[in-house]
């Protein structure tokens, strides 16, 4: 009993350090790592400051290409708590990173074993693609939350009858509630359909002993679902609003070669764990695997074992039969979850469609982790833990240096989170409350609030701190400028003193403030 006793705090104590170290990774600098801050996510933070204001929160925010509201309803809580800023606007996301990594360690625990699940937790903890989702302010992270903690409740009580039959209402809430979280949750229930498809098949008697328990699932889905499908029934268009745009099936996108376009992105997505990962430097260190190096290989090994297994009858060490179940759902789960990025071209590999992929691809890697450990420990125990500490350690300083060493330092980075915005911002922010503050949106993108998106970047970090007139070009060519005043355009241009001048103001002055450090500066004509 003594000796059951100290493993089990051992593994208390792995696991305490495991989430220790998702805290670190995911709260760390958190205001300051990713730099700057993008416009699609500032978007957001305005959304929900709106949301406040105004007691409206939405099921759905049309703006900028439509997103579901949960994510930023959240956020809108968190501004209530902490105010607003960099750092709460990406606090959501950072909680619900933090909780995905136990979430990963119970449902591996429930499935597999103790041993692959502290595996797979501490691959989550460190993984860059997992701490950066985490910290970046999107709302796809709550995709591989929502997966994992409703799948855990549901496996939990399909393999313990002394569990409560509320297990069953848990997971269906939880799950309903993903389809108001990313549009490539929609998928999800495929997973469902292979669970219940694989029970049906092996597994009959568990349908007659818990059929009540299912059907309360089912509608616990349906109602945690209810508000955004009824939503989505009266406002169609917005359902597909983004889809229809970058989706292999449009024409404008496959150029006619259908076939061609998803064998490349089918590639693409399978090849981006191990060998080809995600180009866009705000996703991931650009065309790095998303996965570790290392944990790429266990990955590798994992889905080895895997298919093994779902080959084998027998247990050749018990002589059992194999539970099946693990294995599939570890497969299927990974390859349904592929599929909205396999669907788009855009940018691909994308491991933002693909997040859905991620968990199980943790899992797997911990499973094979975990049989390598175990077949080498066999021999030589002790120096097999040792090489098990020097690997993890080095897995985890290999992620650390990468996340928040490297790549935050990287002038892409620095320049694709739109952190000369952020700069501008500050420095409005600082200027008398007497000064007029004129700021040209000068570059294209997405319609939000009647002016290019990358003006929401300002706008939030400015809003009722800043009495600020946001112009494109030709509004500016109209606008009656009063002094004293600043005018800052969000992308240097040398045709604005120009523009200047041509309304009959001479009496200006052009200053360039420089931040070193980032790399950055912007001209700032002064109305005196």
């Amino acid at each position: 009993m003594k000796k059951y006793s100290k493993k089990l705090n051992k593994e208390h104590y792995f696991f305490i350090l495991i989430i220790l170290i998702a805290i670190i990774f995911r709260f760390w600098k958190l205001g300051d790592i990713p730099p700057g801050l993008y416009p699609d996510i500032a978007v957001n933070g305005t959304d929900a400051i709106r949301a406040n204001e105004n007691l409206s929160y939405q099921l759905f925010y049309p703006a900028n290409n439509g997103r579901e509201g949960l994510f930023i309803n959240l956020i809108a809580v968190a501004f209530k708590i902490f105010g607003t800023g960099i750092w709460q606007l990406r606090l959501v996301g950072a909680i619900i990173g933090t909780l995905t990594v136990y979430g990963v360690y119970l449902l591996t625990k429930e499935i597999l074993d103790k041993r692959s699940a502290l595996f797979a937790s501490l691959f989550t903890a460190s993984s860059f693609w997992a701490v950066n989702f985490s910290r970046i302010g999107f709302r796809a992270i709550m995709v591989p939350f929502i997966i994992v903690f409703s799948l855990y409740f549901l496996l939990r009580k399909l393999n313990d009858k002394n569990k409560s039959i509320w297990d069953f209402i848990i997971a269906g809430v939880i799950f309903g509630l993903g389809f108001h979280t990313y549009i490539s949750f929609r998928i999800a229930p495929l997973i469902l359909a292979i669970i219940a498809g694989y029970i049906l098949i092996y597994k009959r008697n568990l349908v007659k002993k818990y059929w009540k328990g299912i059907l309360l699932l089912c509608i616990a889905i349906f109602i945690a679902a209810l508000p955004i499908l009824i939503y989505f029934q009266a406002h169609a268009a917005d359902m597909a609003l983004r889809t229809g745009q970058v989706s292999i099936f449009n024409e404008g996108v496959n150029k006619g070669n259908f076939l061609g376009t998803l064998l490349k992105t089918t590639s693409l997505a399978f090849g981006m764990f191990n060998f080809y990962g995600d180009p866009n430097w705000r996703h991931n260190f650009s065309k790095l695997p998303d996965l570790n190096p290392i944990v790429g290989i266990l990955f590798i090994a994992g889905i080895v074992i895997s298919l093994k297994s779902l080959f084998t009858k027998k247990d050749k060490k018990t002589n059992q039969p194999i539970d099946k179940l693990p294995y599939l759902l570890m497969i299927s789960w990974l390859i349904i979850m592929l599929i909205p990025a396999i669907l788009t071209e855009e940018g691909m590999p994308h491991s933002l469609r693909a997040i859905g992929s991620m968990i199980p691809a943790f899992m797997l890697a911990g499973l094979g982790a975990k049989y390598l450990y175990e077949k080498f420990a066999e021999k030589k125990e002790y120096l097999v833990k040792k090489i098990t500490v020097f690997i993890c350690s080095l897995i985890i300083i290999f992620d650390f240096s990468l996340y928040f060493v490297l790549w935050p330092k990287n002038p892409e980075v620095i320049g694709q989170f739109t952190t000369r915005y952020v700069e501008i911002a500050k420095y409005l922010n600082n200027l008398p409350s007497n000064y007029n503050k004129y700021v040209i949106v000068n570059i294209n993108g997405t319609i939000v609030d009647g002016l290019p998106i990358p003006a929401q970047t300002i706008k939030f970090l400015a809003y009722k701190k800043s009495n600020i007139q946001y112009l494109e070009k030709e509004s500016f060519k109209t606008a009656n400028l009063k002094s004293p005043g600043v005018i800052i355009a969000l992308e240097n241009d040398n045709e604005i003193k120009n523009m200047i001048e041509n309304k009959g103001i001479y009496n200006i002055k052009e200053s360039t403030l420089v931040v070193p450090d980032k790399k950055i500066d912007f001209v700032i004509y002064f109305l005196e």
